[in-house]
């Protein structure tokens, strides 16, 4: 089976240089990337501009982890027998770092599907999937990059399944809501007696963690739902939500917002 990884490349190994090209290696040849002399992000963006909001979707087929401590190589290909992969050596691995001599490599997961999420979702996913494999949990930027190691001993492991992403971000979604849950109940704890100050505080809160593309609608219906509930003024219930929407990264069309606010209006 041919498995092919979409990726973007610049032969600058500079970190802070951006011009990436786009750019396809084969799974089976991973190598060639792993001990590249430049650097490589999996993934493809507008422009050529290296940045999580351009990433274009359905460019992703393939994911990276790095692991710097704790877990051997031969641990980790016991956690990981199931799945295809490719390790590949960095240039600190079983020299010192933060005073510990130890196996450091980064691993490349051809997946299953596809990924159509936004770079938040993305985020999540890769939390999850950090925690699986006892891996960087700074490695969870979708335009993260990486650079090859000339150097490296790469093993690629050819039996197996490729992974599925949608079930580390079915656990994400639980971990959230769990999160968000007891957060919002230990909020609305100290929202009392009509203390406007502290609502607008802790709704603001909840505001930053919910409000991204795709979830856009849902996080101002809450927390008009919520402002209700505990007697919020409307009128500087709406104006704050306005003002937070509008300064945010994704506003909200101005009818569609208005239509919100009418909607939840009839319900107090």
């Amino acid at each position: 089976m041919d498995i092919n990884i979409i990726c973007s490349y610049d032969p600058n190994p500079e970190m802070y240089v951006n011009n990436f090209k786009p750019a396809e290696a084969d799974f089976y040849h991973a190598e060639k990337l792993l001990r590249s002399k430049g650097k490589w992000v999996l993934a493809r963006f507008h422009h050529n501009y290296r940045k999580s909001e351009n990433y274009i979707k359905d460019t992703i087929n393939t994911i990276a982890i790095d692991v710097d401590e704790g877990l051997s190589i031969a641990e980790f290909k016991e956690i990981a027998k199931d799945y295809k992969y490719a390790i590949g050596t960095t240039k600190s691995h079983q020299k010192p770092k933060n005073g510990k001599v130890c196996d450091r490599y980064r691993v490349i997961f051809p997946l299953l599907t596809y990924f159509n999420l936004s770079a938040y979702e993305f985020s999540l996913m890769m939390d999850e999937v950090n925690r699986f494999f006892g891996s960087d949990p700074a490695c969870r930027d979708i335009s993260r990059q990486f650079r090859g190691y000339p150097c490296g001993i790469v093993y690629i492991h050819k039996e197996g399944e490729l992974l599925d992403w949608e079930k580390f971000l079915e656990k994400a979604d639980k971990r959230t809501q769990v999160k968000q849950y007891c957060r919002e109940i230990k909020a609305k704890d100290f929202v009392i007696d009509g203390d406007e100050d502290k609502f607008f505080s802790y709704a603001y809160r909840k505001f930053e963690r919910t409000y991204y593309e795709g979830n856009r609608n849902n996080a101002v219906a809450h927390i008009l739902l919520w402002g209700n509930s505990e007697g919020i003024d409307y009128e500087k219930l709406t104006q704050n939500l306005e003002n937070w929407v509008n300064s945010s990264n994704f506003p909200l069309p101005q009818r569609e917002l208005n239509a919100l606010f009418k909607y939840h209006s009839k319900r107090r």
